[in-house]
């Protein structure tokens, strides 16, 4: 019996020890810890510059650092760490290397100076790839008059071509291209760097257009405030209407933050949370945003409308029903027509206050027909109510 649990309880390490060994092994210790640690391995240091609400870093961590590939080479060859930008030493360090996007990876050496950087989610082939070319780097720094090959790599000015040739082809393929350019400038700021950032920052849900938010009033310094606001309010309606383009409600509200003034933000991100629950078909979620938001802010007709129809065609949870009904009844105090009235009529028919709703469905086409007005919906509901 001991003899089988010895054998049971040493199997029991060796599956550990094989899946601690399966992908990437960061350094647990501060920031001067670390630099020690990589003079007297000499080693580079490679850095996760991640935020906990950032979805891409999220996946990096689970699809990519978790590689047995990925862990062999990086920790071979990198002392590596993962950094919270925004706890801790994170906001210093952020400060220190100009991190404006989420994941950035930095490989940094012994004495803290930039080696090469890196941006973005990226496959595991290109992830290491990525690391290849920081050990490339730091062997040119190193041995500035011996360069390593470079007959097979592509050049800062291939990419830049490269990155224009695919913007015009309209498929989003730019995207990944810019990065790859963007990843081998120190800085990202300078005159012809923000003429191409400007350019490709094309989607909402881009590390690019998070940059630009950022670094405002650079990009209005060079294009002018109308032109920047134009090409911000063209990404925000694209983003706000098609939420699905982000992994994480955290990064909607930091763009949110980053768009609006400080005053209309808290707003804006509860109004939202709402289309974000709506979009993925969270009904749950979706009810307890709505509720929350009314309480705060029942000052607009049209968003409470829309909430209550929402409520209305998707929504069984009764608790939920109800809350409608009031806002309903809000929207017509604030606002009689045919569109809050119809609203009301149809909440208050599915929550079977049919005697209010018949009263309300006919001010709706009491309204529809001295406006010549359409009306053949509260009409529908009306023959419903009457017939049962």
């Amino acid at each position: 019996m001991n003899r089988f649990l010895t054998f049971v309880f040493v199997c029991f390490l060796l599956n550990n020890l094989t899946a601690q060994d399966s992908g990437m092994v960061f350094f647990q210790g501060n920031w001067t810890s670390l630099l020690d640690k990589a003079r007297a391995e000499n080693k580079l240091v490679f850095i996760d510059a991640y935020t906990t609400w950032c979805g891409p870093c999220k996946r990096m961590s689970s699809d990519v650092f978790t590689s047995t590939e990925v862990g062999e080479f990086y920790n071979r060859n990198f002392i590596n760490y993962k950094l919270d930008m925004e706890r801790g030493e994170g906001p210093k360090i952020s400060q220190q290397y100009g991190v404006a996007a989420y994941p950035t990876y930095l490989f940094v050496n012994g004495t803290g100076e930039l080696v090469h950087r890196g941006l973005g989610f990226l496959p595991r082939e290109d992830f290491i790839d990525l690391g290849k070319k920081a050990v490339g780097a730091d062997v040119e720094k190193a041995n500035p008059e011996n360069p390593r090959e470079k007959s097979q790599a592509y050049t800062p000015d291939m990419l830049y071509k490269d990155a224009f040739d695919r913007l015009a082809k309209r498929d989003g393929s730019h995207i990944v291209t810019a990065r790859n350019y963007l990843n081998m400038q120190a800085d990202w700021l300078s005159e012809t760097n923000r003429k191409f950032i400007y350019n490709m920052a094309t989607e909402p849900y881009a590390d690019l257009f998070t940059f630009m938010l950022r670094n405002r009033p650079a990009f209005e310094e060079m294009f002018g405030a109308d032109a920047v606001n134009s090409k911000y309010n063209n990404l925000m309606n694209t983003l706000l209407a098609k939420t699905t383009l982000l992994s994480e409600q955290h990064e909607l509200d930091t763009i949110i933050k980053l768009y609006y003034p400080a005053a209309t933000a808290p707003r804006l991100m509860m109004k939202h949370s709402m289309t974000w629950h709506r979009q993925r078909g969270d009904k749950a979620a979706f009810g307890e945003a709505a509720t929350a938001y009314f309480k705060k802010y029942s000052d607009n007709p049209e968003e409470m409308v829309e909430a209550v129809w929402t409520v209305h065609d998707n929504i069984q949870n009764q608790t939920t029903r109800q809350n409608a009904v009031r806002w309903a009844k809000k929207a017509v105090k604030l606002e009689k027509s045919y569109y809050t009235y119809e609203a009301y009529a149809h909440i208050l028919a599915i929550n079977n206050k049919d005697k209010q709703a018949v009263k309300f469905a006919q001010k709706a086409v009491d309204i529809a027909q001295a406006n010549d007005q359409e009306h053949s919906n509260v009409d529908g509901l009306l023959n419903r109510l009457k017939n049962k």
